[in-house]
């Protein structure tokens, strides 16, 4: 008798789309402008000022934004974007090393000088492009990104600044095989972590779309399937003073049990040997105390 094998190739084909576009705008009363040392420093309204030590000290603002499950961002493509000069000449601070808290006043500054390599470019900077990716993360396998917008542009060489009045861009996506995401959830962890991300990220209209819900169920049924993120271990006597804590952290969407140390000496009969534990088979484990964990 002849056995034949059939083989099946799945190839995941990847397309790609944009997502957005978004527009951002800033103008100058978001900003104040000062002289230290003879060098400018702008600082921005709830904005950081980072970058690599030596190169323009430019504000920035971080903006985070949330992806459909199944994309990663290829690349940031720049729509429009509208430069107002600003009247003047500036030579702008390079960045400078942190220095430690509390400040040692018999350890003075050191000064470190402008990039020589960005500073002589008749060049706008950063790259003559206000939006730049920086990081790429996941929260329950929803993808995310972070960008720094800049709303200003430094020619370093003729010293003259662009304010960034309007900036609108889309995010180049191709897709990638979905991720795994939790397979049940309470239904106040969800709706806390969904506040969480609505608060955190720019494209909030676009949340509801993109973070979708598992199969929630109530959190009384999560603590009934022993589902809980947080167990309290102590001992019998203790119980009670760890139950307001217990009832806290359950209302607080963050389903908790308490388990005592009689309970789990009881269960715990020493039998399993190191290769079961590892293993986490059900059918080896030799004590029952650890089956709350499974």
């Amino acid at each position: 008798m002849c056995k034949y094998t059939l083989l099946v190739s799945i190839t995941f084909l990847s397309f790609v789309f944009a997502q957005g576009p978004y527009t951002l705008s800033f103008n100058l009363s978001q900003f104040e402008f000062s002289v230290e040392n003879g060098y400018d420093r702008i600082r921005g309204i709830e904005m950081s000022a980072i970058a690599d030590t030596g190169a323009p000290e430019l504000p920035v603002k971080f903006l985070n934004f949330i992806l459909p499950n199944g994309t990663r961002i290829q690349e940031i493509e720049i729509l429009s974007l509208t430069l107002i000069p600003i009247e003047g000449t500036y030579n702008i601070c390079p960045v400078q090393i942190p220095r430690k808290i509390p400040l040692d006043p018999t350890e003075p500054p050191i000064f470190v000088p402008p990039d020589s390599e960005i500073y002589s470019q008749n060049i706008l900077y950063p790259d003559s492009a206000p939006i730049e990716l920086i990081h790429k993360g996941n929260s329950d396998g929803i993808p995310f990104v972070t960008i720094a917008a800049y709303p200003f542009l430094y020619n370093p060489v003729k010293d003259s600044i662009y304010v960034v009045q309007s900036v609108t861009f889309r995010f180049s996506l191709e897709t990638v095989p979905f991720s795994r995401r939790p397979q049940i959830m309470g239904e106040r962890v969800f709706q806390m972590k969904l506040n969480a991300i609505r608060s955190s990220v720019y494209n909030q209209w676009e949340v509801d779309a993109y973070y979708t819900a598992p199969p929630l169920v109530p959190d009384e049924e999560l603590l009934s399937r022993s589902a809980c993120e947080v167990i309290i271990i102590t001992t019998p006597t203790m119980t009670g003073a760890y139950q307001p804590l217990a009832q806290w952290l359950v209302e607080k969407g963050m389903p908790c049990m308490i388990v005592t140390t009689d309970w789990i000496y009881a269960m715990y009969d020493g039998h399993w040997t190191t290769a079961d534990y590892a293993g986490w088979s059900e059918e080896h484990i030799g004590d029952d105390a650890v089956l709350i964990l499974i």
